[in-house]
């Protein structure tokens, strides 16, 4: 086995079934003069010479079933590399470089009948030789996952790691029947729009981008467009572009045949659609919508599908295709017998109104637009008695947040929750129960869920009949989708399912007492912020869960840039009034972060456990000065010294 370069002049070294395609089309950038990352590839041969040096060949020979597939891929990740190999991949990274990243380059992959897209793995970030070892082993078992149309090896293509400022993928053939490429971008790198997290497209014509973009694309433009067309021209046939944009300019990182493109119809004439008629909106062109609200179209569609399956309760939702001249308000009113009031996400936001008020609002809604037909997705607002969130915990018990009035007591962080643990079979574990003298109400007066002061306290409990259905919805959601947490609403005797987070990480129940909503000790200087500083920070940065994740990212950055963030150093603590979902851009600038009130199922404390970031909630952190050394140990505040003596401060 002789590792090959990937500035290696003889073409003929890059052979598919030695090197697979992805590494092949490298060679071809390469070779069309387009900038790509230095590197080389660990042939197919390597592997099968691995298997030989680790007396393994009856295992892979023998493969037969998932269960053997499973034992192989356990024992690749246990292999010693051959003393050769390794010697020549010492060799190979003292050219290259760390940090690099480890991907497949399979002949199954990239190829022209199939891309195999996300079938096998790639390895970012990788800054040393053990962690380089072991990526290269997991690319190797990737190849043997059940989910893979064939099980055969793979060589493994390792690339000079480059941060990015934006990056993405461009296809030269449009989707939508359009006389320009079609794109799509996130910052810091192609990875988020590969994954899925984080998409959002753009078209690019000789003239340059249509649609909004971040400067380095914009910039980047023509380069990217010339790019395009070289390599489509160099394949001959339509090709799909992975790039990226770093101080340098543009990057290639991959091109491979477009293997299914499907056409969308454009709707060209007045229509409503059911939100569960899956297969005509995926044949239907929804780029005027789905541009905004990507992150949210796929997820949605996935749950109501399976609260349909259960039974679950769901609001009414309908997708609306129209123009001023042809609207139909009939027809929409039909489509919501016994509604009074509507959500309506369009391109400018959401907006939540009584029934009286749609026709107007959408029909200014196009003029101010001038689109040629606008999609609007509208929903159904029930009569909101209560609203919460639910999950299963660590012991399988329901865990529950919830309070009385409509969600903005819990979307702002002003109102604290009352909490519940119930067992499968509806049995009360524990309770608190809260009083609230404010709730958030619908008012005539503004057409919005507003703050309202009530004038005789209410308490925030769920009866019976609502706890069975929330217990209901919480166990069939997390049979199919583990680890689901959920967001209802309470109307009646019903609970009605509203959205759900996806999380990786279990709830323990040893937190719910605690007020642990992310574990973990931490200690450092107290940075108090207030009421007044969060507000601002909100109104600066928006509400992630509505804005586009590219405008949010932009705001991120100009924010943490006003703010000197980067200039955070030593050990600090943040003392903040609630978990509020723009905090999240503070994450890593904190060792840990205290919360006055807050629900273990918002947002942030989500996205806090993903990111392994310890939070508890503290209602007297704010009697505690700001620059106090303070200390958190199994979800108690102590206050001490910088040399660790610490006092809990009763």
């Amino acid at each position: 086995m002789s590792i090959i370069n990937l500035a290696d002049s003889e073409r003929e070294n890059f052979v598919v079934s030695e090197v697979g395609n992805k590494a092949f089309n490298m060679a071809l950038i390469k070779k069309c003069g387009l900038r790509a990352a230095d590197g080389f590839v660990i042939p197919i041969s390597a592997f099968e010479e691995t298997v030989r040096d680790n007396n393994a060949e009856a295992q892979y020979r023998d493969c037969n079933g998932e269960n053997d597939f499973v034992k192989l891929r356990e024992l690749i990740k246990t292999f010693h590399l051959p003393q050769k190999i390794l010697d020549e991949l010492r060799a190979g990274m003292a050219k290259t470089g760390y940090p690099v990243i480890v991907r497949s380059s399979s002949p199954l992959e990239d190829g022209s009948r199939t891309s195999m897209a996300g079938m096998y793995l790639s390895v970012g970030n990788v800054s040393d030789e053990q962690a380089l070892l072991a990526a290269i082993r997991e690319v190797w078992a990737s190849a043997f996952y059940n989910k893979c149309m064939e099980h055969k090896p793979l060589a493994v293509l390792i690339q000079s790691y480059h941060r990015a400022e934006v990056g993405g993928v461009i296809f030269s053939q449009n989707p939508f029947g359009r006389d320009a490429y079609y794109g799509e971008f996130s910052y810091g790198g192609a990875e988020k729009t590969v994954n899925g997290e984080e998409n959002t497209g753009f078209e690019l014509s000789e003239e340059g981008i249509e649609g909004q973009a971040p400067r380095a694309l914009a910039e980047q433009s023509k380069a990217l467009y010339r790019a395009v067309a070289v390599l489509r021209d160099e394949l001959g046939c339509e090709v799909d572009v992975e790039w990226l944009i770093d101080k340098q300019g543009l990057m290639i990182l991959q091109v491979r045949p477009i293997t299914a493109l499907k056409r969308r119809k454009r709707i060209n004439s007045f229509a409503v659609i059911d939100s569960e008629a899956a297969e005509l909106l995926d044949e239907t062109d929804m780029s005027d919508f789905y541009d905004r609200y990507m992150k949210w179209y796929d997820k949605r569609m996935r749950l109501r599908t399976i609260c349909k399956k259960h039974k679950v309760h769901l609001p009414i939702v309908k997708y609306v295709f129209y123009t001023e001249q042809d609207l139909d308000m009939a027809a929409v009113f039909n489509a919501f017998p016994s509604v009074n009031i509507f959500k309506i996400e369009s391109e400018i936001g959401i907006r939540t109104m009584k029934k009286e008020l749609v026709e107007g609002f959408l029909a200014e809604l196009y003029r101010s637009l001038k689109r040629e037909r606008l999609i609007v997705r509208i929903q159904e607002i029930t009569e909101t008695e209560g609203c919460g969130n639910s999950c299963i915990m660590g012991d399988g018990k329901i865990f529950i947040e919830c309070m009385p009035g409509g969600f903005g007591g819990f979307l702002t962080g002003a109102l604290d929750f009352s909490r519940y643990i119930v067992d499968d079979k509806y049995h009360v574990c524990q309770k608190d129960i809260l009083e609230y003298d404010t709730i958030w109400k619908f008012t005539d007066k503004t057409n919005r869920f507003e703050k309202t002061v009530l004038e005789s306290p209410v308490k925030g409990e769920l009866s019976e009949t609502q706890l069975r259905e929330i217990v209901d919805m919480t166990v069939a959601i997390n049979r199919e989708i583990p680890n689901a947490k959920l967001e209802f609403e309470v109307a009646g005797e019903h609970a009605f399912f509203n959205d759900a987070t996806l999380e990786n990480e279990d709830f323990e129940v040893s937190d719910v007492a605690k007020r642990v909503i992310s574990a973990g000790d931490f200690e450092g200087e107290l940075n108090i912020m207030t009421i007044d500083e969060l507000e601002d920070m909100k109104k600066q940065l928006g509400t992630r869960s509505v804005i586009a994740e590219g405008a949010f990212l932009m705001r991120q950055k100009e924010y943490l840039d006003s703010k000197r963030f980067h200039e955070n150093g030593g050990r600090k603590v943040l003392a903040a009034p609630y978990p509020a979902p723009c905090l999240s851009v503070l994450i890593p600038y904190y060792d840990g972060f205290i919360f006055s009130r807050g629900g273990a199922l918002s947002h942030l404390a989500i996205i806090l456990r993903e990111q392994k970031k310890p939070a508890v909630i503290d209602e007297g952190i704010y009697d505690r000065a700001d620059k106090a050394w303070v200390a958190v140990k199994s979800g108690v505040v102590y206050e001490g010294s910088r040399t660790g003596d610490r006092d809990e401060k009763q």
